[in-house]
């Protein structure tokens, strides 16, 4: 089996855990066989030293040489259209999807009145019948 997604510097990565999660960066250099540089100034991630175990190769990869300059970075992240394209893929549009799901679902659980709330209404109404 061919792997098609390897670790190079310019490859296009989804920060999966941590500061700058949930967004697109982009691997300037790698530092040992467990840890990447990246940066993500397009995106707001900041550059820093991330573990392999925090993100996901994407398909995306952008011509960059060895060390570049956060402006170069951002300037060939431009260049490839690459928030563009990941816009259109499907692992995006699922994130984006499951995001207005947990958002509609963190409101209806904020309007929808407590079980507690119900049970000590029903205990009060309960007293005040027997005690007339």
């Amino acid at each position: 089996m061919v792997y098609k997604k390897v670790v190079e510097i310019g490859r296009v990565v989804f920060v999966a855990k941590g500061d700058g999660g949930g967004k697109l960066a982009t691997i300037v250099d790698v530092v040992d066989g467990n840890r990447a540089l990246i940066d993500g100034p397009t995106t707001g991630v900041r550059r820093s030293v991330r573990n392999f175990k925090d993100l996901h190769l994407t398909k995306f990869h952008i011509p960059l040489r060895h060390g570049m300059r956060t402006k170069n970075v951002k300037k060939a992240f431009d260049e490839a259209k690459i928030s563009e394209k990941w816009a259109e893929t499907l692992w995006a549009q699922k994130l984006a999807k499951k995001a207005i799901l947990d958002h509609y679902m963190q409101k209806v659980i904020d309007n929808q009145p407590s079980f507690g709330g119900f049970l000590k209404q029903a205990i009060l109404s309960v007293d005040t019948v027997s005690m007339e």
